[in-house]
């Protein structure tokens, strides 16, 4: 097995937001909305980029058992070896798909902890993935 030639940098924990909705209504439940919205910074001198994901979890609404927020961000590098859609894939699709498998284990013990069962984060299409551009 050979590393990748598209890495990372420690991901760091920018925010996470829990809140109980002590409004919830069971019988109106019909599942748990989940929005991301993703943000790239890339370099214009150096192959780096810090990319943002941020994550909604549940809605404001009766129907909603809770709401989280958390946005994890990590510096993703690259060898010279990759042409630029390459690297704009890598970016928009690779990039926040990782930094959601740091998010899952976060979203799973808080939620474990509430009076809820754990929340189990799905994989997620992240090509359907908004970015702030």
């Amino acid at each position: 097995m050979e590393e990748s030639k598209f890495q990372f940098k420690n991901p760091e924990l920018i925010k996470l937001s829990f809140d109980i909705n002590d409004n919830f209504d069971e019988k109106t439940f019909d599942g748990i909305a989940i929005s991301s919205n993703t943000t790239i910074k890339q370099s214009d001198s150096e192959n780096i980029a810090n990319v943002t994901l941020s994550l909604n979890i549940g809605d404001d609404n009766n129907a909603s058992p809770f709401r989280i927020n958390i946005v994890m961000e990590s510096d993703f590098l690259w060898s010279t070896t990759f042409d630029d859609d390459t690297v704009q894939d890598l970016l928009r699709t690779n990039a926040p798909s990782f930094l959601l498998s740091y998010m899952r284990p976060l979203i799973a013990s808080i939620t474990s902890n509430s009076k809820y069962p754990a929340f189990n984060l799905p994989f997620m299409d992240m090509s359907q993935n908004k970015l702030d551009e």
